[in-house]
Formats: structure tokens, sequence, C-alpha cells
């Protein structure tokens, strides 16, 4: 019991358990959790009706890689900005790509 002059006097009284229960319990007491398979780490395909397209479609198109596709300017700006480029390094990443 504490008794200041200056603070009404507060008796406190708690069990042991109950002073115990403000602890965290030590690690052994934790229960840890308890697997009964593991997941699966095989790589599901994506399959969605509506968006789907094979070559029967009449909107199918077959887009060729080998072609490399340039930036238009507003992309490139964007580009420059989210990486924090400075006005000479996104000058020259620009002469270095192709423009669309």
């Amino acid at each position: 019991m504490v008794n200041d002059s200056n603070l009404p006097s507060v008796e406190v009284s708690q069990s042991r358990t109950e002073r115990a229960e403000c602890f965290p319990r030590p690690v052994a007491e934790i229960p840890a959790p308890v697997f009964k398979e593991l997941p699966s780490l095989e790589i599901q395909k994506y399959e969605s009706g509506e968006h789907r397209s094979d070559s029967y479609d009449e909107d199918f198109e077959i887009e060729d890689d080998s072609v490399r596709k340039g930036f238009d300017q507003l992309e490139l700006n964007d580009l420059a900005r989210d990486l924090g480029l400075s006005i000479r390094a996104s000058e020259l990443l620009a002469s270095r790509e192709k423009l669309t």
C-alpha cells in the first residue's frame, strides 16, 4: 500500500494468479500450430471462361513478340518520374528507347 500525503490511500489486493496473468507466458507454454498436411506447391492454371481466347474467336490476334514495342512520350515521362530520374538521366533513357 502506497500512502502519500497528497494522494488518497488505495489498497490493492490481487491474488498471485491475477498478478501472474499480467506477465506473458514463457515460450514453452505457448501452443504451436499443428499442420495436418502441407499446402500444395503445384502451379494451378488460371481459367476463366469469360476471358479465354482461342483461334476461333473473331477478336483473336497473334502478337509478334519478336518486334520490340517502344514507349510513347507519356509512358516515358511517367517512368522517369516514378524512378525519380534527373532530367539528364531521363534524356539518356529516352535516347536509348524507341518512341512510338
